[in-house]
């Protein structure tokens, strides 16, 4: 493709193949056009489920080895990079039971405190960082940490007088590092996290 006096201009070696791809043009094949949210606004469509896609699809038990709760108390489910990732930090967890959707009754959340206990030596966790709780799904970020740092920390929830083990992090050194995390499985947790065991 070319600019000369005030158009363009092209050299197309290969005529039979430009008519070619015209040919495969979206404008050619009308009834078999797929729209994109630039042709839009559309009216939404409602169409009936077909039933006969599900296939032999089947719940598993909530007793079957594969959906049973691998973690006995507040052990931390999942560790992430916060926002950033050289000094944030966001810890969340798992208590309770899973609830099967009859006679339920709601938790009240007043009750129920999102509390991790952290510092740089495992003898002493003095910091505090309080989160909150989505049921039994807790959430703490710690903010304000280190880079290049091992911190040790634990959950707890003192309304009910519990505390997890101890574990440790070590915070990202380079920015790098933190725009890449790794992803590990250990002890029957998924952990997503940088340095972190």
């Amino acid at each position: 493709m070319a600019f000369r006096h005030g158009c363009i201009t092209t050299s197309f070696r290969h005529p039979l193949l430009l008519l070619f791809f015209c040919f495969l043009s979206p404008a050619s094949f009308s009834d078999a056009y797929i729209p994109s949210t630039l042709d839009g606004p559309f009216t939404p469509v409602t169409v009936q489920l077909d039933t006969t896609l599900r296939g032999k699809a089947d719940d598993l038990p909530d007793t079957d080895p594969r959906v049973l709760r691998r973690n006995t108390g507040l052990e931390p489910k999942l560790l992430t990079p916060g926002f950033d990732a050289l000094t944030d930090v966001l810890i969340s967890w798992i208590t309770g039971e899973f609830l099967i959707p009859t006679n339920v009754k709601s938790l009240d959340q007043t009750s129920i405190d999102s509390i991790v206990q952290y510092g740089t030596s495992s003898d002493s966790l003095t910091h505090t960082a309080t989160g909150y709780s989505l049921g039994i799904v807790h959430h703490v970020r710690i903010t304000g940490l280190k880079p290049s740092t091992v911190y040790y920390y634990r959950c707890a929830d003192p309304s009910r007088n519990a505390t997890s083990d101890i574990y440790h992090f070590k915070t990202t050194a380079t920015m790098d590092m933190a725009q890449e995390p790794r992803h590990e499985q250990s002890s029957g947790r998924s952990d997503l996290h940088c340095e972190t065991t």
